[in-house]
C-alpha cells in the first residue's frame, strides 16, 4: 500500500492566496526533498491541525528542521546509569492529544519537550534508553524515521507505481 490511512486537511495558504493548481502556487513535496529530508517536512504537516487552515512558511519549516535534529540529538546520547527518565506521563500525554480529534499539534510539542527532557537527562547521567525507545515509537506514529535517510523502499515504490498510471506530457507527446 502506498497509504494506509488519508485525512483530508483544512485550506492551505501561501504567501497570503489559498495554495491551488489555478493559482499556480503550489509547493510540491518532490521539490522540498531536494532540500529537506522526510521527517522535518512530515513534522511540519502534523504540526498543524487536519481541520484548520495554515499558512505554508519556509521559516517554520526550518524550525520543523531543528525540531528533528533536537530528536535526533535525543536518540543519541549516552544513557546513564541513574534514576531512570520518568516517560508515562508524556506517552500518556501525547496519546491523549492523538485521541482528541487527531491533535497532532499537541502531540508534536510533547514528542519535542520530551527530547529535550532527554538531553537534560544525559547532563545529569540519567538512564534514557526507554525513553528514547518510547521516542522513537512516538515519533514512527507521526510517520517519523528519525535515524534513517531518505524515503522508505516502500514509499518510493508505491510512489512510482502510482505516478505511473498518469501520463506526463513527454509520455503524451510520444503518443
Amino acid at each position: 500500500y502506498f497509504a494506509r490511512v488519508w485525512v483530508h486537511t483544512a485550506m492551505v495558504g501561501f504567501e497570503g492566496e489559498k495554495m491551488s493548481k489555478s493559482l499556480g502556487n503550489l509547493v510540491m513535496v518532490d521539490k522540498l526533498l531536494q532540500t529537506y529530508a522526510p521527517d522535518p517536512i512530515r513534522l511540519y504537516l502534523a504540526s498543524h491541525h487536519y481541520r484548520a487552515p495554515w499558512e505554508f512558511t519556509y521559516a517554520e519549516l526550518d524550525a520543523r528542521l531543528q525540531q528533528c535534529t533536537q530528536m535526533k540529538q535525543a536518540l543519541a546520547v549516552a544513557s546513564g546509569k541513574g534514576t531512570p527518565l520518568e516517560l508515562s506521563a508524556a506517552r500518556e500525554r501525547f496519546i491523549h492529544a492523538l485521541d482528541d480529534d487527531l491533535d497532532t499539534p499537541t502531540a508534536v510539542e510533547i514528542l519535542c519537550q520530551f527530547s529535550g527532557e532527554i538531553v537534560t537527562a544525559e547532563d545529569d547521567r540519567r538512564d534514557v534508553r526507554a525513553a528514547q525507545a518510547w521516542l522513537r515509537e512516538g515519533a514512527s506514529v507521526l510517520g517519523l524515521r528519525l535515524d534513517a535517510t531518505g524515503p522508505e523502499a516502500r514509499v518510493v515504490s508505491g510512489w512510482e507505481k502510482h505516478i505511473a498510471r498518469f501520463p506526463t506530457e513527454s509520455t503524451a507527446a510520444k503518443n
